[in-house]
């Protein structure tokens, strides 16, 4: 008899709580995994990649103009979808990369 258990494992019927405690577990498990995957809305962090990409732009030559936010420019997405519509590319000078091939 080992901690109050004198039955084989194969022949143990489960307490009533012991199904509870395994969802109770097993979300747990699933919103820590899921926390790690939230964006970050840090201030700071905006402030300082704000920062970073206009010293950069400054450092090149180009413009800075105030209330425009460069940082959200680099993580722009390249592919935009019209509703209802296949995904289309959009290529650096904003107009569509399909539209040339239509012309030929």
């Amino acid at each position: 008899m080992c901690l109050g258990i004198d039955q084989p494992a194969a022949a143990r019927k489960s307490e009533y709580w012991e199904g509870s405690f395994y969802v109770y577990a097993a979300t747990l498990a699933f919103a820590g995994f899921a926390y790690s995957y939230l964006p970050n809305t840090d201030i700071t962090d905006w402030a300082r990649d704000e920062a970073e990409e206009r010293a950069a732009r400054r450092a090149n030559g180009l413009p800075v103009e105030y209330g425009v936010n460069y940082a959200g420019l680099k993580f722009q997405q390249e592919w935009t979808q019209q509703p209802g519509s296949l995904p289309v590319r959009i290529s650096a000078d904003g107009e569509d990369e399909d539209e040339d091939e239509d012309d030929e």
